[in-house]
C-alpha cells in the first residue's frame, strides 16, 4: 500500500507523466500494481504450488508414455494424439483454477483495502481520475495473470512435447481463452472491491466462481438424465456466471475430438461449446469495469 502511494505521488508533479493523459496515467498505475502484485505472499504461494504441480505433471506424462507404449494403448478407444491432448487438457484445467485463485485473492482489496489504508488520500488529489485508478489496477493484475498463464502453458507444452513429441494444435488459442475467463473473474473482483470490504469481497467472488462451476455440472446432469428444467437452469446460471463456460470452450480447443470436461460439460459426442462465449465475456467484463468506475466515482474515501 505504502509503495503505491510512494510511486503514485510523483504522477502530478512530473510534467511528462501528468501531461501524458489518461493512457500514461493508467499505464503508470498498471505497472505499479503489477510490481506490488508479484511481491504478495499469496502470489508466491500459487507459484510454489504451480512448481509442485509441474513436477508431478512431468512424472505423470512420463508414466503415461511408458504405460501407453507397454500396453499399446490399453485397448482405449483413443489414438495416442487424442490421449496426449486429454493429458494437456487436464493440465490446462489446473492452470485455469490456479489463475482464478490468484486473480481473486491478489485483487480482493484493490480498492477497499486502499480506502481503509488511506492511500487514496495521497493519490487522488493528484491529476488522476478515479476511473483511471480502476482501469490501471485492473490492467496491472490482468498483465500478471496473462504472464502466469503464458508461462504455465509454455511449461506444460514443453514437458509434453519433450516426452511425446506432440502438442495440441490450438493450445495457444486455448491459453488466450483461459486468460479471458481469468480476466472476467478479475473484473468481477475489482467491482466487488468497490462495494464490499476486502474479506467479504474475497468470499463472495470465490462463491460466485464456485456457483459457475456448479452450474455447468448441473447442466451436464440435466443433459445426461434428460431433465430439461435442470439443464436450462444450469445454462442460465452459467451465462450469468460464465467463467466455467469460457473454460469449457478452451477445453474444447485443446481436445476437439474428445472434449472430455474436467469441470462439467463436454464429453465424446457431446455438443461442442460455442465460441461466441469469448466475445460475450469480453463485453461482460467491460460492463463490470464500467460498473466499478461508476461505483468508485461515488465512493466516500
Amino acid at each position: 500500500m505504502a509503495t503505491m502511494a510512494a510511486n503514485s505521488a510523483p504522477v502530478g508533479a512530473v510534467g511528462g507523466v501528468g501531461g501524458a493523459g489518461s493512457p500514461g496515467r493508467i499505464w503508470l498505475l498498471a505497472t505499479t500494481t503489477f510490481r506490488e502484485a508479484v511481491r504478495k505472499r499469496m502470489v508466491w504461494a500459487v507459484l510454489l504450488l504451480s512448481a509442485v504441480f509441474l513436477s508431478f505433471y512431468s512424472w505423470g506424462i512420463v508414466r503415461f508414455k511408458e504405460t501407453w507404449t507397454a500396453s499399446r494403448g490399453g485397448g482405449l478407444p483413443l489414438s495416442f494424439a487424442q490421449a496426449v491432448d486429454l493429458n494437456v487438457a487436464f493440465g490446462m484445467f489446473i492452470v485455469f483454477f490456479l489463475a482464478a485463485v490468484m486473480g481473486i485473492f491478489a485483487s480482493i482489496g484493490t480498492i477497499a483495502g486502499e480506502i481503509d489504508a488511506g492511500t487514496f488520500q495521497a493519490v487522488l488529489p493528484k491529476p488522476i481520475r478515479r476511473w483511471e485508478v480502476v482501469l490501471g489496477k485492473f490492467t496491472g493484475y490482468a498483465l500478471m495473470l496473462a504472464a502466469y498463464i503464458a508461462l504455465m502453458t509454455a511449461a506444460i507444452a514443453g514437458i509434453v512435447y519433450i516426452v511425446t513429441q506432440h502438442v495440441p494444435a490450438q493450445l495457444a488459442q486455448a491459453a488466450l481463452v483461459i486468460a479471458v475467463a481469468a480476466w472476467w473473474l478479475l473484473a468481477l473482483t475489482v467491482l466487488g472491491s468497490t462495494i464490499f470490504a476486502t474479506m467479504a469481497n474475497g468470499i463472495i467472488v470465490y462463491m460466485i466462481y464456485a456457483f459457475g462451476l456448479a452450474a455447468t455440472i448441473l447442466e451436464s446432469i440435466g443433459q445426461l438424465l434428460r431433465i430439461p428444467s435442470l439443464e436450462q437452469s444450469g445454462l442460465i446460471i452459467s451465462i450469468v456466471i460464465p467463467s466455467e463456460r469460457i473454460y469449457n470452450y478452451a477445453n474444447y480447443l485443446v481436445q476437439p475430438s474428445t472434449n472430455i470436461g474436467f469441470g462439467g460439460g463436454g464429453g465424446i459426442g457431446g455438443t461442442p461449446p460455442s465460441g461466441f462465449i469469448v466475445p460475450f465475456a469480453v463485453g461482460y467484463l467491460v460492463l463490470l469495469l464500467i460498473g466499478a468506475c461508476l461505483v468508485f466515482r461515488r465512493k466516500d474515501l
